[in-house]
């Protein structure tokens, strides 16, 4: 029989109140608080905690507090990202950030999804997707994605160089893969 969080790691539907997962919620909670609370100024301090929080963080990557999220070790977040003030990252499924992404202010990467079922719902149920934001993606404030949704579709320049991002506009929800010409802020 799998446990909870084993069938949260598959994306199957599993408890949130489960005891074991409420515990790396806990831990990761404290360790958001000792991050949010170090002064700006203490550099490797910051870093260390982050390593200490998250799956992956690549060199020169930089986040800032405040930062909440869920377990931590789902995030992976690339070389040369900087993650703006009050994002919020639930991570009950792997959050990729690719290398040399923007992530603007209050900027929200959701993997959880409910049931639609009253019943499940107050049970605590819930399901998740992986989230993916690829290399040189640029998310402006308030960008929200939902479960699932990926950022991450390559294409061509104008000149024929490879690009990997379009951005997503300030405040929108995204709830699928953006489309329209890579070129075009299409948001």
């Amino acid at each position: 029989m799998s446990s909870e969080k084993e069938l949260m790691l598959r994306g199957e539907p599993y408890l949130t109140n489960d005891p074991e997962l409420l515990l790396d919620r806990r831990n990761c909670r404290l360790v958001c608080e000792r991050f949010n609370a170090m002064s700006f100024g203490e550099t490797a301090a910051r870093r260390a905690i982050l390593k200490e929080l998250l799956g992956e963080i690549g060199e020169d990557a930089e986040v800032m507090a405040p930062f909440q999220c869920d377990y931590g070790y789902h995030i992976s977040v690339g070389a040369r990202t900087f993650i703006n003030y009050g994002a919020v990252i639930l991570d009950g499924a792997a959050v990729t950030i690719g290398s040399d992404v923007q992530i603007g202010p209050s900027v929200k990467l959701l993997t959880p999804n409910h049931p639609l079922d009253h019943d499940a719902r107050r049970r605590g149920v819930e399901m998740v997707s992986p989230l993916t934001i690829g290399d040189g993606a640029w998310l402006a404030t308030g960008v929200i994605r939902l479960p699932g949704c990926d950022h991450r579709r390559q294409h061509r320049g104008r000149r024929g160089e490879r690009r990997h991002q379009k951005p997503a506009g300030a405040a929108p929800v995204l709830r699928e893969p953006v489309p329209g010409d890579p070129r075009d802020l299409t948001v």
